[in-house]
């Protein structure tokens, strides 16, 4: 018999997709390794490369406030991104791109929830993984079904959602001939 998810996982599900996303992550520059700036700059003349420079000097202040661990896993990050194609690399630059647009509540929650999948066991964001591709792989009237069937589970009481759940899990282990009776029989009682 299969375990359910913990109700966490199914929340995530549509989110697993955060974590390339935060591979892309801008990573700051070492505070010790970078090199030293003039007391006295000019002002940019270029609003952007003003907006460049704040966030430079943002970036280098998170660097010094990192552990030698943080800062260790960082390397290994960078190191990653560096060796990944040109076209990959400029696919998470936009999804991250698209993750700073998002309004900063919207933005917070993705965070906890990502947080959220990182404390999960190693099977269990195995199973979200693969739930996510299946979702990723399916037409997008598929998609949209599924949505709005996951909002309706969302909204249900906790007892029903249980329920529903444990139902499901019945479902998903009867054959196909079983499956079929039990959806007729569905069909006739909704008719009725």
């Amino acid at each position: 018999m299969k375990t359910p998810i913990r109700p966490a996982l199914r929340r995530l599900a549509p989110l697993t997709a955060l974590a390339a996303l935060l591979l892309a992550l801008p990573l700051p520059a070492p505070a010790q390794e970078a090199p030293a700036r003039p007391e006295a700059a000019e002002p940019a003349a270029d609003p952007a490369a003003g907006d460049r420079a704040a966030r430079l000097e943002r970036n280098r202040a998170r660097w010094a406030e990192m552990s030698p661990e943080e800062r260790a896993e960082m390397r290994r990050r960078m190191a990653r991104l560096k060796d990944m194609p040109p076209e990959r690399r400029a696919e998470l630059r936009a999804r991250w791109a698209r993750f700073k647009a998002l309004p900063a509540a919207e933005r917070e929650t993705l965070r906890r929830q990502w947080s959220a999948f990182r404390a999960l066991t190693p099977s269990e964001r195995s199973v979200m993984r693969r739930n996510f591709d299946r979702y990723r792989d399916m037409s997008p009237a598929r998609r949209a079904r599924v949505r709005t069937l996951f909002r309706r589970l969302l909204k249900m009481p906790p007892d029903e959602r249980r329920r529903f759940i444990r139902n499901l899990s019945r479902f998903r282990e009867m054959s196909p001939a079983e499956r079929r009776d039990a959806r007729d029989r569905l069909r006739r009682l909704r008719e009725r």
